[in-house]
């Protein structure tokens, strides 16, 4: 195989349905008009004449020459991305969907570093980020993270710190559900005079997501509130089963399931008045942006895409710290107190701003034409 650049991901699309974001940024940039393919390492299920479906340990033999590598995960060690620039002499773009060449995890994505317990497990992690700080130190590697705070974490990493660093959001390849609140409620069953709160990840189980501070969180909201304001608060839950909200509280909820589409879940983000983002380590999370394009504001920890995005009583709030105190009183602010109406106008202004299809596609050309230069 060869091409001018080559995109390298595990999946094109997930569940059948929803296309991964590695493929919605390969899809997008053909625009451009590159001479441009894509190597699918686990799953292709996308009927795409430019992607390919080949084995992990067979990709680096398979590709015999391309000016430009695009990594879109963790799929390589970085030794493998050492020995894919030797054989090819080319660039290598990582687009930080997630940060795991930089972080430990475990079975579930969570990240065993910073928040590591051992002495012993800390050293061990130093010396892991000083091998793969030695291992990359000559390959011309240069960094896209799709929000702040991925920009943050990669800069602040020994491993990729004198890298170069270009700050490209994902595509605004969202869908908008248009039609007004009161009739998409009706169409979902959810009863009116309700103030709904939408929570969900694909990964409940998983601790960054973060469902055990939703429900201290919904604890301290219950303790703060009124009984007549307690009985107007509904959690609409999407997704696996994420179990019961709270612990000590007793908010009703309404458990929808896993969406298999983003254009039915524009219809649940449309219907809910505000979003809850509890991750504690995202480059993302997708949801924030979705809500957001459905105008429905969002309050977030500043750990993920929510510093690009939530400013306080503009687009919803950015929680500081995790402080679950700061999280009630904001829900309770914009639930009860807050003009939403404006504010959930003013959200996807937001997301139409940063999310901006000509600024996105420019960005990656300049970055195409300057790597093209480099070869």
């Amino acid at each position: 195989m060869q091409a001018d650049i080559i995109h390298i991901s595990g999946f094109d699309t997930y569940h059948t349905t929803h296309d991964s974001g590695n493929y919605i940024v390969f899809n997008y940039l053909r625009e451009l008009g590159y001479d441009s393919k894509m190597i699918l390492a686990i799953q292709k299920l996308r009927p795409d004449d430019d992607t390919f479906l080949i084995p992990k340990d067979r990709i680096i033999e398979t590709i015999e020459s391309a000016k430009v590598i695009v990594l879109h995960d963790s799929l390589f060690t970085h030794h493998e991305i050492k020995k894919l620039h030797d054989k090819l002499n080319c660039q290598i773009v990582m687009v930080t969907m997630d940060h795991s060449l930089i972080f430990s995890h475990d079975c579930c994505g969570n990240l065993a570093y910073p928040e590591l317990s051992t002495e012993s497990d800390k050293i061990k992690n130093r010396s892991m980020i000083i091998e793969r700080a030695n291992v990359l130190s000559s390959v011309p590697i240069t960094i896209v993270p799709v929000s702040s705070r991925s920009k943050e974490i990669f800069k602040n990493s020994a491993v990729f710190a004198n890298k170069d660093f270009v700050q490209i959001p994902l595509p605004p390849d969202i869908p908008f559900c248009s039609s007004n609140k009161e009739t998409v409620r009706k169409h979902l069953g959810l009863k009116s005079g309700k103030k709904y709160i939408l929570w969900g990840t694909s990964q409940p189980q998983c601790e960054r997501k973060g469902k055990k501070l939703f429900d201290e969180c919904l604890d301290i909201l219950w303790k703060n509130l009124d009984e007549a304001s307690r009985q107007q608060i509904v959690i609409v839950n999407v997704g696996p089963p994420a179990g019961r909200f709270g612990i000590n509280s007793n908010f009703s909820a309404i458990y929808f399931g896993y969406q298999e589409t983003r254009k039915k879940m524009s219809i649940f983000y449309r219907a809910c008045d505000i979003s809850i983002c509890t991750t504690t380590s995202d480059a993302g999370p997708m949801m924030i942006s979705e809500s957001m394009c459905n105008e429905t504001p969002v309050i977030a920890f500043d750990r993920s895409v929510s510093l690009d995005l939530c400013e306080n009583e503009e687009t919803g709030y950015l929680i500081r710290n995790l402080d679950l105190n700061e999280m009630s009183n904001s829900i309770n602010k914009i639930l009860f107190e807050d003009d939403l109406e404006q504010i959930s106008i003013k959200s996807r202004k937001k997301y139409l701003t940063y999310h901006n299809r000509d600024g996105i596609l420019s960005s990656w050309d300049n970055l195409y034409k300057k790597l093209m230069e480099r070869t």
